[in-house]
C-alpha cells in the first residue's frame, strides 16, 4: 500500500463533512476532484474555484496544502535525515489543525513508519 495515496481519504471525508453541515454553500459543490488533483495540474478556473472554497473554509485550505506538501515530501527527499526532519515538521503541522479526519490519517502514518 502506498501511504502517500491514503491522504486523499481524510481530505475527502473532511470535504464531505463540510458539505453535510453547509449544504447551501455553492463553493463546496463539485470540488472533490479539484482537491485531489495535484496543484500544478489545476487550470486557472479550477484554482479560482478552490480559492473561493478556501476563503470560506480556511481549514480546508490547510488540509489541502498539507496534502500537497506530503505528496512533495513523499516524492522528493533522497536524504533520509532531511526527509525525517521534514516529516516531523509536517506531522506537527497536521496535529496542530486538530482535525479528526487528519488525526486518523496521522495514526495510520505513524503506524506505517513504526512498522517500516
Amino acid at each position: 500500500m502506498k501511504i502517500g495515496l491514503l491522504f486523499s481519504n481524510p481530505l475527502d471525508r473532511y470535504r464531505k463533512n463540510l458539505r453535510w453541515h453547509h449544504p447551501k454553500e455553492e463553493v463546496l459543490k463539485g470540488i472533490k476532484w479539484l482537491l485531489l488533483k495535484h496543484r500544478e495540474d489545476l487550470t486557472g478556473e479550477e484554482q479560482n474555484r478552490l480559492e473561493a472554497a478556501f476563503e470560506r473554509f480556511p481549514q480546508l485550505e490547510q488540509c489541502y496544502l498539507l496534502k500537497e506538501t506530503f505528496r512533495l515530501w513523499f516524492n522528493h527527499f533522497d536524504c533520509p535525515q532531511k526527509a525525517g526532519r521534514f516529516l516531523d515538521f509536517w506531522i506537527d503541522q497536521a496535529k496542530a489543525l486538530e482535525n479528526r479526519y487528519l488525526d486518523r490519517f496521522l495514526r495510520t502514518l505513524l503506524l506505517w513508519l513504526w512498522c517500516n
